[in-house]
């Protein structure tokens, strides 16, 4: 592993290890942006050249996935920052079952953004509904079966050695 995704993988690590533990969760790292049918679909490698989407799966109790911004700025002769998108569908019902659908919301803010933090990731912005997820491409069935989730996104930016 080398360059952007050694924090990726640390903070995704830190996610599978301390993020709703007990549940239905599926932590993908660094997804590629491939075109379908005029559309960009995130798909994570799984072994050799083969792909899998990880755009709404409604059968994980959480789904999350990190893309990176095609722009990096280099900020020395070895550093570069990067834009990541770290994407979240959630069931809120079953990630927080005794809480309130608000009080679930911004408890799972809470919750990703004190593991981001720690991980030495800034934290920017929270875009959420189906606008967070506006960069891809989905049908209208997709969109109606993920009615009980929550969807979002929190942008953020890490600064890593290119070499390493």
């Amino acid at each position: 592993m080398i360059g952007v995704d050694i924090p990726i993988e640390r903070l995704r690590l830190s996610f599978e290890s301390n993020l709703w533990n007990g549940k239905n969760n599926k932590f993908f790292g660094r997804c590629f942006r491939n075109e379908r049918n005029d559309d960009l679909i995130p798909e994570v490698i799984v072994s050799g050249n083969e792909y899998q989407e990880v755009l709404l799966q409604d059968f994980n109790d959480s789904t999350v996935f990190f893309d990176v911004e095609p722009e990096r700025e280099s900020t020395s002769n070895t550093r570069v920052d990067a834009k990541i998108g770290i994407y979240f569908a959630v069931d809120l019902s079953a990630l927080y079952p005794s809480l309130s659908r608000n009080d679930a919301t911004e408890t799972a803010y809470n919750d990703v953004i004190n593991l981001i933090n720690l991980a030495g990731f800034d934290v920017k912005s929270i875009i959420s509904g189906f606008e967070s997820y506006a960069t891809w491409g989905y049908d209208e069935a997709s969109r109606d079966s993920m009615s009980s989730y929550h969807l979002f996104k929190i942008n953020t930016l890490v600064n890593y050695n290119l070499n390493c």
